[in-house]
């Protein structure tokens, strides 16, 4: 991937104006000192910066770049030429110039379609420093010394070439490295940019939030498998009942295929289970090895062919329900920061979905809690309201017949009052005048006795009728 699309503008036009400053420092300099030479150098450098900047101003970087990649050495070796030179340090003060000059040059040149003109200013600068100091010489007031420079002249310039051609290298060295670093950063946002665009669509896909939780899980480790480098993707439920995890669905990229892993007890494991409950994920590029996997080494890794795994825990509520397990069988893997970002963002995801499931589980339980509740509470009132219906049934029943007995004791007591009055007359009359008729010899009084009995006879038939009329009126 290409580096360095874009340009900081601002970043070139402070530059520019830095440079600006420079050569008008050189030239209030060199008129203080009187270096007609370095005068020239000043301005021309000064002259040459604000032409550049207003070629950045312009958006043309790339002009700006050349003018002062070629022009700048060629102003330092046509200073001498221009006026006499009248000191001799100007021959090391110049050749530090150029070398400076390179390096600001080297680093302007950014992007990949700028290598050619970046070497063409090297050179540029290499062979000025190969000769400047001959114009200079050859230019200088007679009365200079430069024995010193002369009588060890080769030593004297393959140092300075050596110190050109080092700092040069490291400047190369410098900008290949960040050449390296923006790559790798560009690639790792770009690869979040892609995590991320799945991840939502993803979160997307109503399959995942499926009422049945195996069947949701196949969805995310079938799309974990196709956006990161692995040949396994497998989740586990933490069963408190056998203290251990179970395989809720494993996918086997190299067999396209889900396969059933069984379960894991903490009792058999207790240094992987330990290191899982920290909430900490579990990082072993050497599975058999490591000291926290090496525990299922024989039961689990070398059957698999397992040789480095990612293990994340996931949590509801703070209690540990599970893992996202990677697993690798290439021996190969090297999973960088954004995979393992990536990892831990799809085990939360996996705890949201497993949560989510269990709460509509949840509301799905307790809506035909409270359906039955609803049809034994239409039930209940059916039945209450038919006991209120009997008993309004009952009370008047209950009235009907306190009414009833009412009357009837009303004519139990007529009665009764009939029998103690009105029949107990004529029958006392009738057993009074039985006994006269028994212990009356005369005749003539029997016979009046007779026809008195006669009278109550009649009277107390007469009562009687009247009370079977009434008695038959009542059943009627």
């Amino acid at each position: 991937m290409d580096i360095i699309l874009t340009e900081n503008k601002k970043a070139y036009i402070y530059s520019g104006y830095f440079l600006i400053a420079t050569g008008l420092l050189i030239w209030f300099n060199s008129v203080l000192s009187n270096q007609s030479t370095s005068i020239f150098l000043g301005a021309s450098f000064t002259v040459l910066s604000s032409i550049c900047l207003l070629f950045i101003y312009k958006n043309q970087l790339y002009i700006s770049k050349m003018l002062w990649g070629i022009l700048t050495p060629i102003l330092i070796i046509a200073a001498p030429v221009y006026s006499v030179v009248e000191k001799s340090s100007t021959l090391l003060t110049y050749g530090y110039a150029l070398i400076g000059a390179s390096l600001f040059v080297i680093n302007s040149f950014n992007l990949p379609n700028e290598k050619k003109s970046m070497w063409l200013c090297i050179i540029v600068f290499f062979t000025s420093i190969l000769f400047y100091d001959k114009i200079i010489i050859m230019n200088s007031v007679p009365t200079l010394n430069y024995s010193i420079i002369l009588d060890n002249y080769l030593h004297f310039k393959i140092f300075q070439l050596f110190h050109f051609i080092s700092l040069v290298y490291l400047m190369l060295l410098i900008k290949n490295n960040k050449v390296d670093i923006e790559t790798k950063l560009i690639n790792q946002v770009q690869q979040l940019k892609t995590f991320t665009q799945n991840i939502l669509t993803l979160s997307k896909n109503k399959n995942v939030y499926s009422e049945i939780i195996s069947e949701a899980f196949k969805e995310i480790t079938t799309f974990v498998i196709e956006n990161i480098d692995a040949s396994r993707i497998s989740i586990w439920e933490y069963n408190e009942t056998i203290k251990g995890i179970e395989c809720i669905v494993c996918y086997d990229s190299t067999k396209k295929a889900y396969t059933k892993e069984g379960n894991l007890l903490a009792e058999k494991y207790p240094t992987y289970f330990k290191h899982l409950l920290k909430k900490e994920l579990l990082l072993s590029y050497e599975a058999e090895t490591n000291e926290i996997t090496k525990e299922f080494a024989s039961d689990y890794l070398i059957p698999n062919n397992i040789k480095a795994m990612m293990d994340i825990p996931f949590f509801i509520d703070g209690q540990f329900k599970g893992i996202l397990c990677f697993e690798d069988q290439t021996g190969t893997v090297k999973w960088n920061e954004i995979d393992i970002l990536f990892a831990q963002t799809i085990a939360m995801y996996t705890s949201i979905v497993y949560y989510c499931i269990y709460r509509k589980k949840q509301t799905y339980s307790l809506e035909d809690l409270t359906t039955q509740l609803q049809n034994q509470n239409t039930l209940l009132r059916t039945i209450n309201e038919k006991i209120v219906s009997e008993n309004n049934t009952l009370l008047t029943d209950l009235d009907w017949k306190n009414k009833n007995i009412a009357e009837i004791k009303s004519f139990i007591d007529n009665l009764s009052f009939k029998n103690s009055h009105d029949l107990r007359g004529p029958l006392s009359r009738i057993l009074g005048l039985l006994q006269l008729y028994y212990t009356d010899t005369t005749t003539s009084n029997k016979e009046l006795y007779i026809e008195y009995i006669s009278k109550s006879a009649k009277e107390m038939d007469q009562i009687i009728r009247g009370i079977t009329a009434e008695i038959n009126s009542r059943n009627g």
